[in-house]
Formats: structure tokens, C-alpha cells, sequence
């Protein structure tokens, strides 16, 4: 989860492009797109409450 931060830490406060962030991290870049482009990583469950 601490990577998730990172790259979007890289990406929201430094302005880091994704493919530098990609070499930075040592991360394929569509994960680095996937971890940018998501902001809630929690599970969504559908169901009766």
C-alpha cells in the first residue's frame, strides 16, 4: 500500500511524469496508470446491508 502512496505522492506533489515514475518505482507503466488513476483501493461489495 506504502507504493500506492509513493507513486501518487511522485505524481500529485511533485509533477513527475508517469513513465519517470514508472523508472523511478521500477513499476510496469500501466501500473503506474492504474495507481494514478484510482484513489480508493478499498474493495466495493455489493449486497444486501
Amino acid at each position: 500500500m506504502e507504493q500506492t502512496y509513493h507513486i501518487n505522492h511522485l505524481k500529485k506533489f511533485e509533477g513527475k511524469s508517469l513513465r519517470k515514475i514508472s523508472n523511478i518505482t521500477h513499476h510496469d507503466f500501466e501500473t503506474v496508470k492504474k495507481y494514478i488513476k484510482k484513489d480508493n483501493f478499498n474493495i466495493e461489495r455489493g449486497g444486501i446491508i
